[in-house]
């Protein structure tokens, strides 16, 4: 588990955040996150021995009320294990 953290310095539901998986190499592993926390959540117990590398791409947007206002931001997330 761990936290995705992000800030918006606008105000009302342009300065609220909203987290969501968009892709990446799970290797077949149940990821989750909390929409509005970015708490990321491990389905199962990750072994090194059969993948040492998981990767998330995770979107934060803000809630706007006209969707042509929202902006968002993409980052990948890469889990090694050695």
């Amino acid at each position: 588990m761990f936290d995705a953290n992000a800030t918006d310095s606008d105000t009302g539901l342009d300065g609220q955040l909203e987290y969501t998986i968009t892709g990446g190499l799970n290797g077949g592993i149940d990821f989750t996150i909390d929409l509005q926390e970015g708490r990321v959540i491990v389905g199962a117990k990750l072994n090194r021995e059969t993948r040492d590398l998981y990767v998330l791409n995770l979107t934060v947007k803000d809630r706007a009320l006209k969707e042509s206002d929202r902006r968002s931001t993409t980052m990948e997330v890469h889990w090694y294990f050695t």
